[in-house]
């Protein structure tokens, strides 16, 4: 009883970072630092300074001091640092193995999600490229894309959701859902859209030239020549001119389709009918952007006890739930979104019933490990008191 116990505290500490060690990777250099400034001052005193100068001479060096002593700081931490990252890489497979244990199904199953939906395109690309009139079909070209950087996305939200980030794959999901949209919005609204959509790059490189002009020196890179800048500015402003005015904004090449209303992200969303994944939408937004609420909320300390104050700094085994379901849903809508692009045919129909089924079962298997784990920490806090 007494070692299951001991296990079950280290698979709650998961739910802290895996960096909160005994061993400082600085040592205790805080502490040192009187002891470091009173060397200075007893050296200065044996070469006969003294002691009314020893004020200015400390002003004049210390900046030299400074990097010299960080730079003895750095030879140590050298020293010291195949000890310290085989420890903390030790530490992480220990915290990933049992995050494996865990989640293990609902991590399979998205998984199993991903490499078939792979799959579908691949094979769905491939046989619509041979087809006549690919080559103009500028809605095929967008969904194809979109679809190969979803599950590009999709993987890489998986190996965050491996490695305990949960509000990283939060916001990753969040880039996914765009693309979902995008998706929806580009075949509802047909060859036009989605050209605007597929040349929008191509309108913003102008805004992208300025703005690296306007701060290349202090990043040390070359600027854009003039001569480049206006042929970013002369295809910005022929696309504008076929486009529209409005194509130079952010979210332009929805503006047609969006009119009367203002094109933007929100705007979009709702024209497909998933507006109703705005509150999962700024939920993943916090683990984007440096709004306060991101300093105080983290999927991660999910199964801490209400009112316990984290500050999460590392991997956590809890919060997977949501941004796992998401996930799935996000890439079944971009699968289904290309496979049935274009008069689908039955084995089209049967694979997005099959991925459906699929998805499903997969919210049920993330819901069933968020509730073990759940009761787990109950259970432990329970004991603990």
């Amino acid at each position: 009883m007494k070692q299951k116990r001991c296990n079950q505290r280290n698979d709650f500490n998961d739910l802290l970072t895996i960096m909160n060690t005994d061993d400082p990777i600085f040592g205790n250099s805080i502490e040192e630092d009187d002891a470091l400034m009173t060397g200075v001052i007893d050296d200065l005193l044996a070469q006969g300074i003294q002691s009314e100068e020893i004020g200015p001479r400390l002003d004049a060096m210390f900046p030299g001091a400074i990097v010299e002593s960080g730079a003895q700081l750095l030879n140590g931490l050298k020293a010291h640092a195949a000890e310290m990252l085989a420890d903390r890489r030790k530490m992480r497979r220990g915290f990933q193995k049992r995050q494996r244990e865990k989640w293990r199904k609902p991590l399979d199953l998205l998984m199993m999600l991903m490499e078939a939906a792979r799959e579908a395109g691949e094979e769905y690309n491939t046989t619509l490229q041979a087809s006549p009139g690919t080559d103009e079909d500028f809605g095929f070209d967008a969904l194809r894309r979109l679809h190969a950087r979803g599950c590009l996305l999709t993987s890489e939200i998986l190996w965050l959701m491996e490695g305990g980030y949960a509000s990283g794959a939060m916001a990753r999901w969040r880039t996914l859902h765009e693309m979902a949209v995008v998706g929806y919005f580009v075949k509802q609204h047909g060859q036009d859209a989605a050209e605007r959509y597929l040349r929008h790059h191509e309108a913003d490189a102008y805004r992208a030239a300025v703005q690296m002009n306007e701060n290349a020196t202090l990043l040390g890179y070359e600027p854009f020549t003039d001569q480049e800048v206006r042929q970013f500015q002369a295809q910005r402003d022929a696309l504008c001119q076929r486009f529209g005015e409005s194509y130079k904004e952010d979210w332009g090449w929805a503006a047609e389709a969006l009119k009367p209303r203002r094109a933007n992200f929100a705007e979009i969303e709702k024209a497909v009918s998933l507006g109703h994944y705005r509150p999962y939408f700024k939920l993943a937004s916090h683990g984007n952007h440096a709004g306060s609420k991101g300093i105080w909320f983290d999927l991660g300390n999910s199964l801490n006890a209400p009112g316990s104050e984290v500050m999460l700094a590392g991997p956590s085994d809890a919060g997977l739930a949501d941004p796992g379901m998401c996930t799935a849903i996000s890439l079944l809508q971009l699968t289904t979104n290309l496979i049935l692009y274009r008069n689908p045919k039955l084995t089209a129909l049967i694979v997005a019933e099959c991925l459906n089924q699929l998805t499903n079962e997969i919210k049920d298997a993330f819901i069933t490990a968020q509730d073990e784990l759940t009761e787990l920490a109950e259970r432990m806090r329970r004991e603990h008191t």
